[in-house]
């Protein structure tokens, strides 16, 4: 899917090198995807030094690029002077133009996002809510971020992410089971906190996986069945998603796409019914906050040890050991 844009559109494309050198198809199909979603005002960096270059711009030593088995080929930064997308050049060299398009049509729809001020998190806790409320209502924003900006390219005409794939689910799901059981076993996680940290993150990478196996889904552009899933990964996704999967489905598919408004108390309720969702998510990886009467909080275990031992053994028949 192209914007149907003449040859030499790159010329509009405010593109940076850093450590590397962008080709002209590619120039063009960096500004082809931006102008996909009227975002090809957006700065662009080019880098063979990602993490380096996300670092600096975000004033942090902390930012690391993996992500759930995988590595981020590209975020946007939003900062004083407004948005910048940052390309990782290395995890995408000798990829397709067409994915190189697709690539900066997703992020220029945070850009679209971002530009209308109220669409994301900032400024929609609740003052009553918990620290734990508050993350988990996070997890879900993040999702849902990810998946109107999928639908949106979807209904555009790009076809699904490659992460979209039933080969590419199911190694999530293997990966996620696998680092669901290591969690538990990390002596580091013996601190509770350590273990809520650990386990959040992997669903926060798997909602955001969810999304984009999701958008395409409700969009009727590449339908997902489960079934089609090899038996690890059917065992795998009954037991950590098929419970919220139709509950996921009808939230998202009541949520429009990136490049049309939502209005601040509307988008709050969805937040709120999200936040719900990952409750119960949360709970099918076998976990669960609580709220004790002084105030306190507590991150729990709830899963039967033979729920982790079962994981435990498909993890093993996916990477047996030698």
């Amino acid at each position: 899917m192209t914007a149907n844009l003449p040859t030499g559109v790159s010329r509009g494309l405010n593109l940076t090198e850093a450590g590397c050198t962008v080709s002209p198809d590619w120039r063009d199909a960096m500004a082809q995807g931006l102008s996909a979603v009227r975002a090809l005002d957006t700065p662009v960096i080019a880098t063979d030094d990602f993490v380096r270059t996300v670092s600096d711009l975000l004033g942090s030593d902390s930012y690391h690029a993996d992500r759930g088995g995988g590595v981020v080929a590209a975020k946007t930064l939003h900062g004083p002077n407004g948005p910048t997308i940052v390309v990782n050049y290395t995890a995408v060299a000798g990829e397709s133009t067409a994915l190189v398009e697709r690539l900066l049509a997703h992020e220029g729809g945070h850009v679209l996002l971002n530009r209308r001020g109220n669409e994301e998190l900032g400024g929609h806790r609740k003052n009553a809510e918990s620290d734990w409320e508050w993350m988990l209502k996070c997890v879900a924003g993040l999702a849902i971020i990810e998946f109107r900006i999928e639908l949106m390219l979807a209904e555009l005409g790009y076809p699904p992410a490659p992460s979209a794939t039933v080969d590419s689910i199911d190694e999530h799901l293997g990966v996620t089971n696998a680092e669901t059981f290591a969690a538990i076993v990390n002596p580091a996680n013996q601190e509770p906190a350590h273990l809520r940290d650990s386990i959040m993150s992997i669903m926060d990478h798997s909602t955001k996986l969810l999304a984009y196996v999701a958008a395409p889904h409700i969009a009727g552009t590449a339908k997902f069945d489960p079934d089609a899933l090899p038996a690890d990964g059917k065992e795998d996704w009954a037991d950590y998603f098929a419970s919220t999967w139709p509950k996921r489905l009808r939230l998202w598919g009541s949520i429009p796409p990136a490049d049309q408004p939502v209005p601040v108390d509307a988008w709050r309720n969805k937040l709120r019914k999200g936040a719900a969702l990952e409750v119960q998510q949360l709970r099918d990886f076998g976990f669960a906050f609580t709220t004790h009467r002084d105030g306190g909080e507590a991150f729990n275990r709830i899963a039967r040890d033979e729920v982790f031992h079962q994981r435990l053994e498909r993890a093993q028949r996916r990477w047996p050991t030698s």
